[in-house]
């Protein structure tokens, strides 16, 4: 055979076995249920595909699960603490209650302020406190989202926890000749939003939002470790 042959064989040879990479790649990265793109992907046939994955969110039993433990090695069994569904998609949250104790006709345990702590990356951990209300602590809902809320006569206070963060909005009702406090909205503690002085009508509308459903009023349970 000719020197030109010979070379004219290895060249065919050469993208016969491209041409088998990258149909061995396009198999195996469908067989994954990737797209290919051929940018964040490389491979042989003689080495595997490695395909990353996505953090998956705790299940609210594991949160539920490292609330318990938290409270068993961490909080003093003299304390009161309920799990309630305020967190990222009405996951749970812990809170233990920190002042205006009280029971109500039944004998059940209210608390007027408490400390909120939340599981994140693998911890629990204090996310901020609610120590402004007046009256029992209790949940209210607004579009699929579970609040912690609290307030007096002429304010209310609702709190979640979003994105890992905790959200706060504060309602002011300001009379005609008292414009006292604006209304606000914070994200971890950091005013994120300015509503203004509202009016009667205003503050109304903000507060009346929220819905309650019945015995909305939060319950807590001495700890025992």
């Amino acid at each position: 055979m000719t020197k030109k042959f010979l070379c004219h064989k290895k060249q065919i040879e050469k993208k016969l076995k491209k041409a088998t990479a990258a149909a061995f790649l396009l198999a195996t990265v469908c067989a994954a249920g990737m797209p290919f793109t051929g940018e964040n992907v490389k491979a042989s046939p003689s080495s595997p595909v490695i395909v990353s994955k996505k953090a998956t969110a705790p299940s609210s039993s594991t949160m539920t699960k490292a609330y318990k433990n938290f409270l068993k090695k961490k909080v003093s069994k003299k304390k009161y603490y309920s799990i309630v569904k305020i967190g990222e998609k009405n996951k749970p949250v812990l809170l233990i209650g920190t002042g205006g104790e009280d029971k109500d006709k039944k004998g059940s345990k209210h608390f007027t302020t408490c400390n909120l702590y939340y599981y994140k990356n693998g911890k629990v951990v204090k996310v901020g406190d609610f120590k402004d209300g007046a009256r029992y602590l209790m949940l209210s809902h607004k579009n699929g989202q579970t609040y912690l809320e609290n307030g007096g006569s002429d304010y209310g206070l609702f709190l979640c926890i979003k994105g890992g963060k905790l959200y706060r909005y504060e309602y002011y009702n300001n009379h005609k000749n008292d414009h006292w406090k604006q209304s606000i909205i914070k994200v971890d503690g950091k005013i994120v939003k300015t509503l203004g002085y509202l009016n009667a009508k205003q503050y109304g509308k903000y507060r009346d939002s929220y819905v309650y459903k019945k015995d909305s009023s939060i319950k807590f349970i001495q700890n025992k470790k």
